[in-house]
């Protein structure tokens, strides 16, 4: 009789063994998962950071151009209006102009 004690303990131990190497491979494939979707997520983190760095680029660039050809169009439609402005912003009339004051 103890040696049948002995073979079931010794199955039940053989049983216990499989059922954690079969949750540790589970365990390892979940890991394996989540390393995969941290990786693409800082890809993509990446990748967003780029465009925005691109994008802001353009935006520094893109207020000065446009800016430029409005304040064109606006000069040659309002002759009058410009005229004005450099009244205002010319210090005595002398040529010195106002340190905040745009070029017309």
């Amino acid at each position: 009789m103890a040696v049948y004690h002995k073979s079931r303990r010794a199955e039940r131990m053989g049983g216990l063994v499989g059922e954690i190497t079969a949750a540790s491979a589970e365990k390892a494939r979940g890991i394996e998962q989540i390393n995969k979707a941290l990786s693409e997520m800082y890809r993509v983190v990446r990748q967003s950071a780029a465009n925005a760095e691109k994008t802001a680029s353009v935006y520094e660039e893109m207020p000065v151009a446009y800016c430029t050809q409005s304040l064109r169009i606006i000069s040659s439609r309002h002759p009058r209006l410009v005229v004005g402005l450099r009244r205002k912003f010319d210090v005595g009339g002398n040529g010195a102009r106002h340190p905040g004051a745009p070029r017309i």
